[in-house]
């Protein structure tokens, strides 16, 4: 496991817990997020790195938005 941090299940903890996530380790290759709104955080500090399609993340929840 290179981190783990909490997110409050929050979509801008997800995105902040990311970036500092992709700053400290930029070789992180997966990601698993205990709630949608993390992980769609998650997902956009990976689209603003340019890191689409490079780092795999998996989610929990399932909502509409998500998958």
């Amino acid at each position: 496991m290179i981190a783990e941090q909490p997110t409050d299940w929050s979509r801008d903890q997800g995105f902040s817990v990311m970036q500092n996530i992709l700053t400290a380790r930029p070789d992180v290759t997966i990601v698993y997020t205990a709630s949608d709104d993390s992980e769609l955080g998650a997902l956009e500090a990976i689209k603003q790195a340019h890191l689409e399609g490079q780092v795999q993340v998996i989610g929990f929840d399932g909502s509409n938005e998500a998958q």
